[in-house]
């Protein structure tokens, strides 16, 4: 199947299948640089600059098996856009669906063909050459209607468009304006500042130059993409190019929806040392924005100060509180264990002498699950056992 299957026919000029190039997409490529062909899967390359990157977190999983269980049940509806590779022969580059090759490709790895077609061959539709600024920005916007992009995947799309290059009316058509990396990364300096200020930072001219557009500032060219590219506000914008400012760990946990925009933020003020501490504290501790914004503000004071001995300090404090605050936690809930009215009786209880929390639940989970044995287990004692395991989960006690 790695060879190019090379009696597929390739007709050009054809007319596209139902819902292939609607919403515009048509009139941004003639048709007749387009082929609606076959190929095989391993031909295929998925786009490494594709705006959505997220293909771990328990959301994109549930997505990515709904649209495979349904390609494998009624086929490719809108066949993935594809360009020639500029390095391999007779291999492509994703440009448009993503996803849909993925599912592809993991089909193909199951064994399972796509109805209509042979085990690990795939319709395509072949452009002529890697896209242009225009369809990536159509791209961009797409995907914001559809809300399909996170905050971690909308940070490196607005990245990279400013990259590629923002629209600029002129007499003569769109001007794509682009910034370099040194004015990107000003961006991202600037992002947890509030819009006055941010603005004043930004006010410079860029390096980049045309003789059909006036010189234009970094402030002007992320307040366009904010207005025609994703409908948002400059300061949306900005929030989210801050996320390039944060550590891989903390990166990992916005795209996977376990850390807010809230709490990136002001993570981000502090250096990759201080970051990796407050995330250790909070995955520990599962502290609230409030606590959380706290620490780092503390963190970010020790900072300002360059002083080792004051970072320490907040550290300590704060963990000998944490500690404390688990500890009782702890003992709340075994308390609340041992008076649940399900639970009464002298056999479940866990001795006195037992002090080991650990010990004391695992002998109320013992002593639930040979009720069960015997079948005479209450419903109110199996939402004691959930209770109870959930809290080992939350690594409150070793086990």
């Amino acid at each position: 199947m790695m060879e190019r299957i090379r009696n597929a026919p390739i007709r050009k000029h054809m007319t596209a299948p139902m819902g292939i190039h609607r919403g515009g997409r048509r009139d941004q490529r003639k048709e007749d640089t387009m082929q609606y062909t076959t190929c095989s899967v391993d031909q295929i390359f998925l786009d490494p600059n594709n705006f959505r990157q997220d293909w771990t977190s328990a959301d994109a999983r549930d997505r990515l098996e709904r649209l495979k269980a349904s390609i494998a049940g009624i086929g490719l509806q809108e066949p993935p856009q594809v360009y020639p590779h500029p390095d391999i022969p007779d291999t492509y580059i994703v440009h448009n669906g993503n996803r849909r090759t993925w599912c592809c490709k993991a089909l193909a790895a199951e064994g399972i063909a796509i109805p209509g077609y042979p085990v690990g061959v795939m319709p395509v539709i072949v452009i002529d050459s890697q896209p242009d600024e225009s369809i990536s920005l159509a791209g961009l916007i797409a995907n914001e209607q559809r809300a399909d992009l996170n905050d971690m995947e909308r940070c490196n799309a607005y990245a990279t468009q400013l990259a590629r290059g923002v629209p600029f009316d002129t007499p003569d058509g769109p001007i794509y304006v682009r910034l370099s990396d040194d004015e990107i990364a000003a961006v991202v300096a600037v992002a947890d500042m509030d819009g006055v200020e941010a603005r004043r930072r930004l006010n410079r001219r860029i390096a980049f130059r045309h003789p059909n557009i006036a010189p234009k500032t970094i402030y002007d060219v992320v307040e366009r993409l904010a207005k025609v590219g994703v409908g948002k506000t400059t300061r949306f914008v900005l929030k989210r190019l801050g996320l390039r400012r944060l550590c891989a760990e903390a990166q990992h946990l916005v795209q996977s929806g376990h850390l807010s925009v809230e709490m990136a933020e002001a993570l981000m003020r502090l250096d990759h040392n201080r970051q990796v501490a407050a995330l250790r504290r909070h995955q520990q501790h599962d502290l609230s924005k409030t606590e959380f914004t706290s620490l780092c503000q503390q963190l970010l004071e020790a900072q300002m100060q360059d002083d080792q001995l004051a970072f320490d300090l907040v550290l300590a404090t704060w963990d000998e509180e944490l500690e404390r605050r688990t500890q009782t936690k702890k003992r709340d809930m075994v308390t609340g264990f041992r008076r649940h009215p399900a639970l009464q009786s002298e056999d479940f209880l866990p001795p006195r002498n037992m002090k080991n929390t650990s010990e004391a639940l695992m002998h109320m989970l013992s002593h639930v699950k040979r009720q069960a044995q015997r079948g005479v287990i209450s419903d109110e004692a199996v939402v004691m056992v959930e209770t109870i395991l959930d809290a080992l989960k939350r690594s409150y006690w070793t086990v």
